[in-house]
């Protein structure tokens, strides 16, 4: 059987089966046939460049800021002037994570004028 060798963190010798061909019904882990080229790693916050953070940051601002204004308004507003029922969009605001979507929809979308 045919093996790929590739030197561990410490140099030991480190035996990895051939990958498989990805097949559509692996699943949603991706786990069958995926190698180390495949899969993204995730990177901690102390290796990221400073850049990188403060997008982030800036981001992560500008969502919350947005979510708070839409929450604001749609609390000031009437039942009569929301498009669909007024929980759901509450709901939704608070929970899902939309990465400044869902309150842009709100703002465009949800508000009877």
């Amino acid at each position: 059987m045919l093996e790929q060798v590739r030197a561990g963190r410490r140099g030991e010798a480190v035996r990895h089966a051939p990958s498989l061909p990805k097949s559509p019904r692996a699943g949603l882990s991706g786990t069958a046939g995926t190698d180390e080229s495949d899969v993204m790693a995730a990177r901690k916050w102390d290796e990221l460049s400073p850049r990188a953070r403060r997008l982030l940051v800036a981001a992560g601002s500008a969502d919350a800021a947005l979510r708070a204004a839409a929450l604001f308004d749609l609390r000031r507003r009437s039942a009569d002037r929301v498009r669909g029922p007024k929980w759901a969009w509450i709901v939704a605001l608070s929970v899902v994570s939309s990465a400044g979507l869902l309150p842009l929809a709100w703002f465009l979308v949800g508000r009877r004028r």
